[in-house]
């Protein structure tokens, strides 16, 4: 038995190591293995190879009320607000140092449930805020620009269809910066975003069969009222704000573009008025009891989501 177990040992040994390399050479080539220890860069070659559609979905929910005094003055009408597009993307000439993106939506659609009703709309492809955008790349389809103009509506969308990626390579654990833009309507109120994104890259996954990076980002964001509601004059530009965001991420490895990208945010501002008798009576959903100035808060849960269809 023991020159059995001798005799037996060493072979055993042999096909235990053999297995191991077999093992790891097959662990080692496989695409997962081999992004997570080389890393990948994120270039966005976005309708090199011919035309793409992305679907757009902005939807956001606000509650708010008017204060007098940092006291409950009376509760206003909630409002809904859904809008849904199909971003339309083709590659321009562009030039021995650039690549150049045109964006123009094949539709636009909003839905608004508010004090006033139900209002549905497609909004005509010549309104100035769908006009269509450029996006500037450098040769290497890392962003240069985007020049979306007057057409904030788009302006918005494309923040999140073409992300500012770093250059070079990235792994699991990179993490880089990026500064967005943008402005929407929320109750009546005309805001601009500012909003500094920290993104990280989190790990490699499989997504339809293909290999695909996972990629997730916090963001501090900040409002400016652009334009007040239609029945408040003299509202305080400055808005008193405390809010979060937060979205993830996915990017196609082997076609080289990003699959999904949502964000979700949500927060309280609060916004001076030199008139609490201003607001119509039809968005009070109780007795007003201020004179004089006050505050009207807006408690919003908004989301954005940018998708391959």
């Amino acid at each position: 038995m023991k020159s059995f177990i001798a005799k037996g040992l060493p072979i055993l040994m042999i096909v235990g190591g053999i297995l191991t390399l077999v093992f790891g050479v097959r662990y080692y080539q496989s695409p997962l293995a081999r992004l997570r220890r080389y890393g990948v860069i994120l270039e966005q070659p976005i309708a090199a190879s011919g035309p793409a559609d992305f679907l757009l979905g902005w939807h956001s929910d606000v509650k708010s009320w008017t204060e007098h005094d940092d006291r409950l003055d009376t509760p206003l009408a909630d409002e809904t607000t859904d809008e849904t597009s199909t971003l339309h993307v083709v590659r321009l000439a562009g030039t021995s140092t650039e690549n150049l993106i045109l964006i123009k939506p094949k539709e636009w659609i909003s839905s608004v449930h508010n004090a006033y009703g139900v209002q549905n709309q497609i909004i005509s492809l010549d309104h100035p805020s769908i006009a269509a955008a450029t996006i500037l790349f450098d040769k290497q389809w890392t962003l240069l620009e985007r020049r979306e103009e007057t057409a904030w509506r788009v302006g918005r969308a494309l923040q999140f269809l073409i992300p500012k990626f770093p250059k070079g390579l990235v792994r699991p654990g990179s993490a880089w910066k990026e500064h967005l833009a943008w402005t929407e309507i929320i109750g009546g109120w005309k805001i601009g975003w500012q909003a500094d994104l920290q993104w990280v890259l989190k790990d490699f996954d499989t997504c339809d069969g293909a290999p695909c990076a996972q990629l997730s980002y916090e963001a501090s964001i900040e409002p400016t009222l652009l334009q007040e509601a239609f029945w408040s004059k003299g509202a305080n530009q400055k808005i008193q704000f405390a809010g979060q965001a937060r979205g993830n991420a996915l990017y196609n490895v082997v076609e080289k573009f990003v699959i999904s990208n949502t964000m979700a945010y949500s927060g309280k501002a609060k916004i001076h008025i030199p008139q609490l008798d201003a607001v119509p009576d039809e968005l009070k959903s109780g007795v007003s009891r201020g004179e004089g100035d006050g505050d009207v808060v807006l408690q919003f849960n908004d989301k954005i989501d940018v998708r391959l269809p």
